[in-house]
């Protein structure tokens, strides 16, 4: 389902023939394809998004996602050395950028790291992004955001009694608090 949604947003780019619609629709084929495990076509995309993006100044943070996105394909392939150069370039683009990182941002930098088994770093980015979601973001961006952060949290096995509180108090905010707290269940299953 998801790849039949993205085939169709590259449709759509491809009638509309702008920048801003190629970039950002091969960047979410690059994480489509990254979360399916087709890391090959996940580089291919993403270089694409790529190439778009260089063609227009005000679209870095596609540039930073997309960096990401290729550090974490090319890394899943064997080639540390370029995986750790887009990394480090990536991360450059975001010191220098005043803007606020998308929840793709934050999914493509943890599991890189979660791929180096560093869930320590893993978990500081999470944080930034549950201080990020809390200023300003929606109910829906916070429940994923905590979501994430109590799924890594088990990893490290230092869940928060707190953390799922106040999970359970942000799912309470949502039209549908179900699938929220259902997915929360599969995690305290895990």
């Amino acid at each position: 389902r998801v790849l039949l949604h993205t085939q169709n947003y590259l449709a759509r780019a491809e009638k509309t023939n702008t920048h801003y619609r190629f970039t950002d629709a091969y960047l979410y084929s690059a994480k489509v394809h990254c979360f399916r495990g087709e890391w090959q076509l996940a580089i291919d995309y993403a270089e694409t998004s790529l190439g778009y993006a260089l063609e227009e100044a005000r679209f870095t943070t596609f540039r930073i996602r997309g960096l990401l996105w290729l550090a974490l394909a090319t890394y899943q392939q064997g080639d540390s050395e370029n995986s750790e150069r887009y990394l480090q370039r990536a991360l450059a683009l975001h010191q220098q950028t005043p803007t606020y990182p998308y929840p793709s941002f934050y999914d493509a930098i943890t599991w890189y790291y979660e791929e180096q088994h560093d869930q320590q770093t893993a978990l500081t980015w999470r944080d930034q992004q549950l201080t990020h979601a809390l200023k300003g973001g929606s109910p829906f961006q916070i429940t994923e955001c905590y979501l994430k952060r109590i799924k890594l949290l088990k990893t490290l096995g230092c869940v928060d009694p707190s953390e799922i509180a106040a999970l359970r108090d942000w799912a309470a905010k949502l039209i549908d608090p179900d699938t929220v707290l259902t997915r929360l269940r599969a995690l305290e299953v895990e």
